[in-house]
């Protein structure tokens, strides 16, 4: 392996080298020419050409590069290359090794993409690209993201996942919680997305298209080699485009010359959807739509087909038929939408040059018209690799990395250490006349290190840079002063005194503070006032610089720098400092100079009230009443004013406007102290809305139409013939005929209640329970008015008692013959079940929420429906146990531990019946229904909160799926496991082998279990990593989740023991299944080097460089057969070392099935006939046989090669039954 993380030598990069292809033609007088841009587009001269639209497509300039990567899983899907021979064996080669028995499959690095937009919102023409906003500037990066611009028709293999297989379950293996990027790639090619889905690719990854990639890397070439390997150079022969898109090209262009545009217009769609490689068809199209007067379709054909152009002088023409297009003509080409063309315009320019900084600049000036912070900060780190220190890159990023608060804390770290190391650079030359250090320069870096709060380091930075500016930095004696006279005004007083200074000529005086900008001065007088300890007087010196008093005219500084002065106004008032502060916030405030801000006019109110000029601080008060917030944090802020000057009416107002907004957090965090009363009124509000009728949870309501579904009798069905089918636990069957049915209750009349007085009872109303039972007064009080005020009810719940005490017995007398497969018994073991999983759903304290444990039946929730049901049913159960003759009958209303049945029957004894049911109904073929009465279970609290209950209604889903061939259910079932045990050896294999029982695997390898299976890996690997080696490496990269965070806080990486080669070898087999096996070597190979004598592992291995090997876009092909050859004899060697005639078998059929797959007949039928000899020698019950799967192989081959006879050989004798 190489230090790459692939085989030496595996898949080399020729150089680029030879001239571009041919650049974009357009045909004679379709264009104006164009305007010159201010940053100067290079632009090809226009050559007329009018038969441009039957050129053929281009070439392409070398094989493609093949990365292995472990970041290609991520935008995979389940496809195969074509085999290369024909029916009945163009099915995918190796599509599923044959094993008997071996490895287990596995996780890795995941390098997310970014979502890409439209490029014309709901417009004729949305054409997806693909081309990342993030350019690398390697040569290699810029391949890559040229790559995924072309439009194959063909879709690449290792990049297929589509975004359904992406969506992740929440509750796999982590909690997921998005993380919004700023950052916006161009829309790829391919079918639209539907919105609201997340993540995933479609087509061909960067790297990986059309005509290859040409790296300056020498990969795989010996040291010192020159020139490029020996072979064919140049561009591939461009296929023939077929006549029948030759015909429709020739009707357009008839069309278009007899300007018969809409016949024009149908042919050129119909020829661009036959073959969308083509650009002529799209060159044509434009110039239809061009000439129809539609510039807007006309620029979208051109866009559509650029891509497959490769030519970046094409892209600037489009850029400059954007930016000239007239948006009154055409309202939807706003400034917006033209910026974002033009983005998408000039990220394909540097895709194809990554060196063009004009159009790097230019794409930077955009992002910052837009207000795209982080993607501004990206840009310009990118830039600066390119110029390490250029001042007005990083001019631009300081300005957008710190936009605002969030922008701020994620970049200035970073914006500050750029600045640092060209500063650094600037001072290393020591030539401060044609160095980029200015003044300008150096306030935007001040003002970074104001925002960071260090202050005395700024302030010597200050000094030291203005002072190397000033070309005198060699006069250090200055830094051991602790006052600024270095850059008073005058030498006199204070500077003179200092005896190391020499007094400069009259010319030269300039030099000290006379010639530092007066924006410098302001900062460093800022700084001086928050340094530590501060220095007030020396800060004063320079802020009086502003003269603030002297407001005579418009020509006085308050008019130039009225910037200036809100921001030390509003420094002294954080300070503390109340009365300077109002020397510059009163000429503001006096010539209407002051800016809208509300912290602004807060500030002065609070000066004037801590100077005591309260008359002065009234004035204030009427413009704060009428302020016009912008944001519920303005609101919040004024009602916590409001409330401290004692103003409660505006302080509420305020304050329930933020409420309603659901920000409350603003005002606890303000420390509003009347919140807990403003929430108390809000709670008793929303009480009296609802009433007093029984309210149930959003979760109840969620699940009711679930649970009615899966409940409704037969008849019900046949009324909803035209409807669509729900999931229902099918109809009830024959019941018993006495002594099981359930009580149907109707609804019973309340008995009008007496007002005379009744004689003390020592037990409750209607039953036998003693008062004594009940542990406290105020309990048995309520109680005792329940059984008072609602006796029928609780006759009727003491018979529900009975009925199913009597129910759960037959039940327990029916579940050893239903479970044999008696029909009869099944059939009212499922009648019974029904109606007891259907009450136990309905009762709402369990289906309420299910993220709250079970705490007691005695929970009043909402108006007390909830409390009264429980309460009955409590009261029927102790009343029917009197009744029986228990003596020790307890009722509490909070018992510790909580209870664990209900009707008496315990929650074990329900969870039997739930997960009986359902396997009842999977083995009749129900499929959907015997789910949805899992499903069901889980949402009640008492088994989703119980890790025992929980597990077993898992297996039991595992149980089902494996009865009604469902991959799906299997696969959710074992991620729970692995949730649940995680890092355990036999889950993983019980993940492949549970997936291997099922006829279609449509659920193995789906985005959410590659994902999980991913991410134990990388928490392996964290785990396994010293702490101080962590930092270096981007574990969770661009996932928008949580789940590295939520790993680290359930302790799971401290469970962790090594590496684990089946893990590996499972994730190896997911990526396998969706094409992706360049990434999928990589976790072969680390499970190789733990265990390198597995078969299965070297088979793995093998067929992996065979498939990758036979992709059309594949390089070096013999190279990577040669290598699927040496591991797939090492498998054969390894299997049949044993003698075990069923491995010996497996292992003939698979080398067989490989020489087979590589068109090698010959090689293969020799291995097809001693398979088909060892069938004689297996034991039976020993495994598979693939004799029959053999001899079908060779009857295939004989037929292709004529021998016919041969064929109906091994016919007869193996395939006859």
């Amino acid at each position: 392996m190489s230090s790459r993380g692939g085989p030496h030598g595996q898949w080399p990069a020729p150089n680029r080298t030879g001239p571009r292809s041919g650049q974009f033609v357009p045909v004679a007088g379709t264009f104006a020419e164009p305007t010159p841009q201010s940053i100067g587009y290079p632009r090809q001269p226009h050559i007329p050409s009018p038969a441009h639209h039957l050129l053929p497509q281009h070439g392409y300039s070398g094989p493609p590069r093949v990365p292995i990567s472990n970041s290609e899983f991520e935008h995979a899907q389940a496809t195969f290359s074509a085999a290369p021979y024909p029916e009945p064996l163009n099915t995918p080669l190796f599509t599923e090794p044959v094993e008997y028995e071996g490895f287990i499959p596995a996780p890795g690095h995941e390098n997310d993409h970014v979502a890409a937009p439209d490029i014309f919102e709901n417009g004729r023409y949305d054409y997806d690209y693909e081309t990342s906003s993030l350019e690398d500037d390697s040569e290699e990066e810029r391949i890559t993201a040229e790559a995924a611009l072309t439009h194959d028709r063909e879709e690449d293999k290792d990049f297929s996942l589509s975004e359904d297989e992406l969506e992740e379950n929440p509750e796999d293996f982590m909690i997921v919680d998005a993380d919004n990027s700023e950052e916006e790639t161009v829309p790829k090619r391919g079918r639209p997305k539907s919105k609201g889905t997340r993540g995933g690719r479609r087509g061909r990854p960067p790297g990986d298209g059309r005509g290859g990639s040409r790296s300056t890397a020498r990969r795989g070439r010996k040291t010192g080699t020159k020139g490029r390997p020996p072979g064919q150079r140049g561009p591939r022969p461009v296929a023939d485009p077929g006549p029948e898109f030759k015909e429709l090209q020739r009707l357009a262009n008839e069309a278009y010359i007899k300007e018969d545009y809409e016949t024009a217009m149908r042919h050129a769609k119909e020829a661009i959807k036959l073959n969308p490689e083509i650009f002529s068809a799209y060159s044509l199209l434009s110039e239809i739509y061009a000439a129809m007067g539609n510039e807007e379709d006309s620029i979208g054909s051109l866009i559509g087909g650029a891509p497959t152009k490769r030519d970046k002088y094409l892209w600037y023409l489009l850029l400059e038929r954007i930016e000239n297009i007239d948006p009154i003509e055409y309202p939807r080409m706003d400034r917006r939408m033209k910026d974002k063309l033009s983005v998408l315009c000039l990220t394909s320019i540097i895709s194809l040059d990554s060196d063009d900084w004009d159009a790097r600049y230019k794409k930077l000036e955009l992002e910052v018209r837009r207000q795209r912070y982080s993607s501004c900060v990206i840009l310009c780190r990118k830039m600066l690799k390119i110029r390490p220190h250029d001042t007005r890159v990083l001019s631009t990023m300081a300005q957008m990395g710190t936009g605002n608060e969030r922008q701020t804390s994620l970049h200035l770290p970073g914006i500050i250490e750029c600045f640092e190391d060209t500063i650094t650079h600037f001072l290393a030359l020591n030539d401060p006349s044609t160095s980029g250090l200015d003044y300008g320069f150096l306030y935007v870096y001040l003002d970074l290190l104001d925002k960071a709060g260090d202050y005395n380091y700024a302030l010597v930075r200050l000094k030291t840079l203005s002072r190397w500016i000033q070309k005198r930095a060699t006069e250090t004696y200055w830094d051991q002063l602790d006052d600024d006279r270095e850059f008073d005004f005058e030498d006199v007083p204070r500077r003179i005194a200092v005896a190391e200074f020499v007094q400069q000529k009259k010319k030269r005086r300039g030099s000290y503070g006379k010639g530092l900008p007066l924006e410098i001065i302001i900062k460093m007088g800022l700084f001086r006032l928050r340094t530590i300890p501060p220095n007030f007087d020396e800060a004063m010196r320079h802020l009086n610089l502003l003269y603030p008093e002297d407001d005579s005219s418009e020509e006085t500084l308050l008019w130039e720098d009225t910037n200036l002065f809100d921001t030390v106004a509003r420094a002294l008032y954080e300070t503390g400092h109340y009365q300077e502060a109002l020397r510059f916030y009163e000429p503001l405030h006096k010539h209407s100079l002051l800016p809208r801000i509300l912290d602004n006019y807060l500030g002065m109110y609070t000066c004037y009230r801590e100077t005591g000029d309260m008359e002065k601080a009234a004035t204030i008060l009427p413009i704060l009443k009428e302020w016009e917030e912008t944001n519920l944090r303005d609101w919040a802020t004024l009602a916590k004013f409001f409330e401290d000057q004692g103003l409660m009416v505006e302080a509420m107002r305020r304050a329930e406007i933020v409420f309603k907004n659901r920000a409350s957090y603003l005002l606890r965090a303000n420390g509003f102290q009347h919140y807990d009363e403003l929430r108390r009124h809000f709670f008793k509000t929303r009480k009296q809305a609802r009433g007093n009728h029984g309210v149930k949870k959003a979760r109840v309501k969620k699940y009711m139409k679930k649970l009615k579904a899966a409940t409704r009798d037969e008849a019900d069905t046949d009324q909803e013939e035209n409807t669509i089918e729900r999931p229902s636990l099918g109809p009830l069957k024959d019941r018993p005929k006495k002594g099981l049915f359930r009580s149907k209750e109707r609804p019973l009349e309340k008995k009008p209640q007496t007002f005379m007085p009744l004689d003390e009872s020592k037990t409750l109303e209607g039953t036998d329970v003693p008062l004594t039972a009940i542990d406290h007064n105020v309990f048995r009080k309520k109680l005792k008015n329940l059984a008072d005020n609602y006796p029928d009810e609780l006759a009727a719940a003491r018979l529900k008692h009975r009925e199913i005490v009597a129910s759960f017995a037959r039940l327990q007398h029916l579940c050893d013959n239903a479970d044999s497969g008696d029909q009869s018994a099944s059939t009212e073991y499922l009648s019974i079940a029904r109606e007891l999983i259907e009450e136990f759903s309905t009762f709402d304290i369990f289906m309420s929420d299910r993220r709250q444990s079970f705490r007691g039946y005695f929970r009043r929730l909402g108006s007390g429906d909830l409390w009264r049901d429980s309460a009955l049913m409590i009261l029927a159960v102790g009343a029917n146990r009197v009744d029986d003759g228990e003596a020790d009958v307890e009722l509490k209303e909070r018992p510790e531990p909580p209870p664990e049945d209900f009707f008496g029957v315990h929650f074990d004894k329900w969870a039997e019946v739930f997960c009986r049911y359902a396997l009842l109904l999977a083995r009749e073929g129900a499929e959907e229904r015997c789910f949805n009465v899992l499903d069901v279970a889980l949402q009640s609290n008492v088994f989703y909160k119980s890790q025992r209950y929980t597990s077993d209604i898992e297996l039991c889903r595992l149980s089902c799926a494996l009865a009604v061939d469902d991959s799906q259910q299997v696969s959710t079932s074992i991620r729970y496991l692995l949730k649940t045990y995680p890092f355990g050896t036999e889950i993983f294999r019980l993940y492949s082998a549970a997936n291997r029982l099922c006829s279609v695997n449509d659920g193995y390898a789906t985005g959410a279990a590659t994902r999980v299976v991913m991410r134990w890996i990388k928490t392996i690997d964290y785990a396994l990593l010293e702490p101080e080696n962590r930092k270096w490496y981007n574990f969770k990269g661009r996932d928008r989740t949580q789940w590295m965070q939520q790993t680290l806080n359930t302790g799971l990486v401290s469970q962790v023991k090594g590496h684990d080669p089946a893990l590996f070898a499972l994730f190896g087999h997911l990526l396998m299944c969706t094409g992706s096996y360049a990434a999928a070597l990589n976790y072969f190979f680390r499970a190789f080097a733990i265990t390198p004598e597995d078969p299965i592992l070297n088979l793995s291995i093998g067929v992996a460089y065979f498939q990758h090997a036979l992709k059309r876009l594949s390089e070096n092909r013999q190279y990577q057969i040669q290598q699927g050859i040496a591991f797939i004899t090492r498998y054969y060697d390894l299997r049949t070392k044993d003698q075990i005639a069923v491995h010996q078998q497996e292992a003939e059929f698979n080398i067989g099935r490989v020489y087979h797959g590589l068109g090698l007949a010959s090689q293969a039928i020799p291995y097809y006939k001693r398979c088909i000899a060892l069938s004689g020698m297996l034991e039976s019950g020993t495994g598979e046989d693939f004799a029959a799967e053999a001899a079908y192989a060779l009857q295939t081959i004989y037929v292709l090669s004529g021998d016919f006879e041969g064929a109906l050989e091994v016919t007869v004798s193996n395939l006859v039954i």
